[in-house]
């Protein structure tokens, strides 16, 4: 669990390759937000989050707890 938010920034010019090992298998819950900007290499979250349940967003990004 992460208590707070969970940010992850400007990896826009990574190769699948380089990524493909890359992953937070015990990562579940995230209590604030979770934000991604422009990264690349990802297919799919469930690659880089694969257990990832519930994000809470008991603080939020303008309004939201997914960006």
């Amino acid at each position: 669990m992460v208590e707070g938010n969970v940010i992850i920034l400007l990896m826009d010019e990574v190769s699948p390759q380089e990524v493909k090992n890359i992953s937070f298998p015990e990562l579940v819950e995230i209590t604030g937000y979770l934000m991604l900007y422009r990264i690349g290499g990802f297919t799919t979250l469930n690659d880089l989050f694969p257990n990832l349940a519930i994000i809470r967003g008991q603080n939020l990004f303008k309004d939201y707890s997914l960006i």
